[in-house]
């Protein structure tokens, strides 16, 4: 539990200190940090890529477990990394505060985004936000089920969620 409440609190630092105009920043600290506390889990066999794309597939993905020393796709190594379909095992979408999506094309956006990700790369994805609100929360696990994860709903902290992560993320890899 204390890393779920270590996530929180950065996400709440982030939000009173930027506000919502860096949206990009803070979801990439977030990013980061998930990566950071994410990577004591796995074992040797495997690593975290950040920001990168999976041969295939047009949209970034937040991080991606791909095999330990992994040949990339990639051509200059100042670029975003690209790994072959064959090397990564696992896709993570991190969100900080969940998706901005409106509420009346939530769930259809959500589940395109997800369809389009799972057909171009042909692998599991999961959806880890640090907050959400309770109406959006709701339609995320509608239409995710049990491959969403939400550390903090409206003002609730989700009891074992960040283990819920971890076990899942083993469990697939």
């Amino acid at each position: 539990m204390c890393e779920q409440l270590r996530l929180i609190e950065l996400q709440s630092r982030l939000k009173k200190t930027f506000g919502r105009g860096w949206n990009k920043y803070r979801g990439y600290v977030i990013e980061v940090a998930v990566a950071e506390m994410l990577r004591k889990y796995l074992p040797d066999s495997v690593e975290i890529a950040h920001s990168c794309f999976v041969e295939g597939c047009e949209r970034e993905i937040d991080l991606a477990i791909v095999e330990r020393g992994a040949r990339r796709l990639d051509f200059d190594d100042e670029y975003p990394r690209a790994y072959p379909r064959s090397a990564v095992k696992l896709l993570i979408e991190v969100k900080a505060s969940g998706l901005y999506y409106p509420h009346e094309s939530f769930e259809d956006k959500l589940r395109e985004w997800l369809k389009t990700v799972k057909e171009k790369t042909g692998k599991e994805v999961l959806y880890l936000t640090i907050y959400e609100t309770s109406k959006k929360a709701e339609m995320t696990r509608k239409v995710l089920g049990e491959k969403a994860f939400i550390l903090k709903e409206g003002k609730e902290v989700k009891e074992r969620e960040w283990e819920r992560f971890i076990n899942m993320v083993l469990h697939i890899i």
